[in-house]
Order: structure tokens, then C-alpha cells, then sequence
């Protein structure tokens, strides 16, 4: 249970991560 738990976070980090940096690179785009 608790493994599976910490893969679920994992992914949640992950895919959270990714829409973070691509929000910040079109942000700077956006600048630039």
C-alpha cells in the first residue's frame, strides 16, 4: 500500500514538475 502510494506521488510530482517548468519557459518566452 505504501509503495504504491509513493509511486502515485511520484507521478503527481512529476507531471506537476513538467506543467511548472513549461509554464515558466512559455512565461520567458513570452519576455524574451
Amino acid at each position: 500500500l505504501f509503495d504504491m502510494e509513493c509511486k502515485e506521488m511520484r507521478i503527481i510530482f512529476l507531471y506537476e514538475y513538467k506543467l511548472g517548468h513549461s509554464a515558466a519557459e512559455a512565461t520567458r518566452n513570452i519576455n524574451t
